[in-house]
């Protein structure tokens, strides 16, 4: 698809001793705690030529799956992470980037998703950048927040969406 092999990435990142608030179950007291963890994302980056969408530049297109492991996770317990959204043992979040650029790389849409596959809750992110100049930059964007459960990943955020204009100048 377009004569542009994909890269496969793979990363990894083992944690020791993080730190997550614990709820006793009987008491209903929050402790802070500490356990290792493991995380890892095996993602593909593909250049594809779309031509009727846009005949002169590629699309990136980038999906990714991400899995976080809490080692000795503990039973009959709620753990919580940043922002005091739920962690399980093993979380899953997939995330999928596509972009493209118009005018010489002046105009660049771009679609974000990020899904969390646990928790039931999406992220959606929206973004034209254009640079007019090389001292003028203009972005705009909009982030939608949903979760279909209460106490969702995004919960802290929800009936948070936003739109975004950005004005950057660089002086030369």
């Amino acid at each position: 698809l377009g004569g542009v092999s994909p890269v496969v990435r793979l990363e990894a990142f083992y944690g020791f001793d993080n730190t997550f608030t614990e709820m006793d179950p009987v008491t209903q007291v929050e402790n802070y705690v500490k356990y290792d963890e493991l995380r890892w994302a095996l993602g593909v980056d593909w250049k594809v030529k779309i031509p009727f969408l846009n005949p002169k530049a590629y699309f990136m297109i980038s999906p990714q799956i991400y899995h976080r492991r809490i080692m000795d996770y503990p039973e009959n317990r709620n753990l919580f992470g940043t922002g005091y959204a739920p962690v399980q043992e093993d979380n899953y979040m997939t995330t999928l980037l596509i972009n493209t650029s118009y005018f010489h790389n002046k105009l660049v849409p771009s679609i974000f998703w990020m899904h969390d596959v646990d928790n039931h809750a999406d992220l959606y992110r929206f973004q034209l950048a254009y640079d007019y100049s090389s001292e003028w930059h203009f972005t705009a964007g909009a982030i939608m927040i949903n979760g279909q459960e209460v106490g969702n990943g995004f919960q802290l955020f929800e009936n948070k969406d936003q739109v975004y204009f950005k004005v950057s100048y660089k002086w030369g």
